[in-house]
């Protein structure tokens, strides 16, 4: 997975961090921290796969996208501060 040096953060993907599969035609593999409150205005999100930090912010985005792909990080607290 690559991030790009300036990560794309637009409504489209909830303002979450766009990230993209390794390889020449990099195409786009997932969200990172979408703000659950969004998702509703992002319909194109429900197709992609999302990362979520812990297993409420997992519970949260799940409960907004029906049908859509949520891996909860469950990463520890500092490390989720870290990444706000």
């Amino acid at each position: 997975m690559d991030i790009t040096e300036k990560p794309l953060m637009s409504s489209q993907y909830a303002y979450g961090v766009v990230v993209y599969a390794l390889g020449k035609q990099r195409p786009l593999y997932a969200v990172v921290m979408p703000c659950p409150s969004l998702v509703a205005s992002s319909p194109a999100l429900a197709r992609l796969h999302v990362f979520a930090r812990s297993s409420e912010e997992a519970r949260e985005l799940a409960a907004v996208m029906p049908g859509g792909r949520v891996t909860d990080l469950d990463l520890p607290e500092h490390e989720q501060l870290t990444m706000c």
